[in-house]
C-alpha cells in the first residue's frame, strides 16, 4: 500500500483511511489472540475442574453421590450377563446420560 501511495496511484486521504483500516483490524486481532488459550493451559484448565469435582464428590455422603449420579444417568444398557461366580465383569454395555 505504501508503495501505492509513492508512486502517485492513491492519495494520501484513501493511504491514510487503508491504513488506520488495517491498524484496526491488526488491534482485534491481536486482542482474539490474548483471548485464545494454548492447548496445555486449556488442559490445566480442564484439570483443575477435574480435581475441583473429585474433592467435592469426595465430600459427598452416600444419599448425594447416589442423587447425583440419578441426576446423570439416565438409563444403563447391559448386552448378556457374566456367568453366576465366575468373576466375571459385565463387558457389554451402554450408558445413556440425562
Amino acid at each position: 500500500m505504501k508503495e501505492l501511495y509513492i508512486d502517485g496511484m492513491i492519495e494520501k486521504t484513501e493511504f491514510l483511511s487503508r491504513a488506520a483500516d488495517y491498524q484496526n483490524q491488526l488491534d482485534e486481532l491481536s486482542i482474539q489472540q490474548d483471548r485464545c488459550r494454548t492447548p496445555s493451559q486449556a488442559a490445566q484448565e480442564i484439570r483443575g475442574k477435574i480435581d475441583s469435582f473429585q474433592e467435592g464428590y469426595k465430600n459427598l455422603d452416600r444419599k448425594h453421590r447416589q442423587e447425583l449420579w440419578q441426576r446423570l444417568i439416565l438409563r444403563i444398557e447391559i448386552e448378556g450377563r457374566p456367568r453366576p461366580n465366575s468373576g466375571e465383569s459385565y463387558s457389554n454395555f451402554k450408558v445413556t446420560f440425562a
